[in-house]
């Protein structure tokens, strides 16, 4: 970013995709005609989304991340084994129970119902205090907390931002199909911070239980929202972890295939408007969002084309496995304004405020509407 202000900048620019908006002045739109048979269109809603402004095209990707769910399957065996201790020789009169216990730890979560579920038996604790948390949720600290909200308000269909990106809107109201007011966004809010809500039937985390990753590296917490980022940092730094994990899709509001919401992040390639090969560099950005990105997509199956549209996305096939493929198919992103670093601080606030017990959800989005509105709407830097 210095260089480019110096007038010294590179040709190409990589950022993260929610600063495409923010950096748009000093970026240089794609010129029709550069780009033979060049097609948007072809892109996943999520890449659409955040590289498109006003019709223009600013930046390419060749690769993106969904946000998935890792697993510990070795605490969802110990919670069917204490499930199994807890009605020995009560067998016959608990079967439904037992039934449903079994099938819900059988496999992961596809729904928020089948999730709170199953985190309850996955939690134990010792009093109030939580020994094993079924998931790593619920408080502004959890590293993707912001991400997990979006996540959920655009699955409960809340409108974030108004389309001419001057007003929040996540705290007003929707109308149902039978035309009643639903404040959808107040209850995403309700359900992220009940799960570290010492009163709630969900709660299963308090941060005194440590980093996220850390505390599921050592077996302390079974499952974690995150992107592949963690794939690299277990490695790392847990190179003999004691279990195997696994990822799997992020839950869903329903079982209907048509309503199913994914949340992506990915890096954006532009072109900086001081560039002094705008045509070649575009030209190279067209390489590694397409040609390249076939070799990228066959290790990390991270397709932002819509080669993967031809694949019929359902719940069924939300299974445990390799996420990252039919989870980008329908992924979305969000475009935050100018200032998205602000942004996000201000749903974690939000956060804040109702695990303190300083605010109840609704007057917390209200607070964060108002303050977000603001730095739409701000025109200084």
């Amino acid at each position: 970013l210095n260089s480019i202000l110096s007038g010294e900048g590179p040709d190409v620019w990589a950022m993260p995709n929610d600063w495409v908006y923010r950096h748009q002045a000093k970026l240089q739109p794609l010129v029709p005609g550069i780009l033979a048979e060049f097609d948007v269109n072809k892109y996943i809603p999520a890449v659409q989304q955040s590289i498109v402004i006003n019709d223009q095209v600013y930046a390419l990707s060749p690769s993106a991340e969904p946000l998935m769910v890792y697993y510990n399957p070795k605490l969802f065996e110990a919670a069917t084994e204490r499930v199994n201790k807890a009605y020995e020789g009560r067998e016959e009169e608990n079967k439904e129970v037992i039934e449903k216990a079994h099938r819900l730890l059988s496999e992961p979560p596809k729904t928020w119902t089948e999730f709170t579920e199953t985190v309850k038996l996955l939690t134990t604790k010792n009093g109030g205090n939580v020994e094993t948390a079924g998931v790593a949720m619920g408080t502004e600290k959890i590293a993707h907390s912001a991400d997990i909200l979006y996540l959920l308000m655009m699955q409960n269909e809340t409108s974030i931002i108004s389309d001419d990106m001057k007003l929040a809107t996540f705290n007003l109201p929707r109308q149902t199909a039978v035309g009643q007011e639903d404040y959808s966004g107040k209850r995403a809010l309700e359900l992220y911070t009940s799960f570290a809500n010492q009163s709630s039937p969900n709660y299963s985390w308090n941060d005194a239980l440590g980093n996220e990753v850390d505390a599921f590296a050592n077996g302390k917490v079974a499952m974690i929202f995150g992107y592949s980022n963690i794939q690299n940092y277990l490695l790392q730094k847990y190179p003999n972890l004691p279990f195997q994990y696994r990822k799997t899709f992020v839950p869903q509001v329903g079982q209907d295939n048509d309503s199913i919401v994914d949340y992506a992040r990915f890096t954006a390639f532009g072109v900086p408007n001081i560039s002094r090969n705008p045509v070649m560099a575009w030209k190279l950005l067209n390489i590694i969002a397409n040609d390249h990105a076939d070799v990228l997509n066959a290790a990390n199956r991270t397709y932002t084309s819509h080669a993967a549209e031809e694949l019929k996305v359902t719940m069924e096939e939300r299974v445990a496995g390799d996420p990252e493929k039919l989870s980008l198919v329908k992924a979305k992103s969000l475009v935050k304004g100018r200032f998205p670093i602000e942004f996000d601080n201000q749903f974690r606030y939000a956060i804040y405020l109702v695990n303190r017990g300083s605010q109840d959800p609704k007057s917390a989005l209200d607070l964060a509407s108002i303050n977000i509105t603001k730095l739409l709407t701000r025109t200084e830097w």
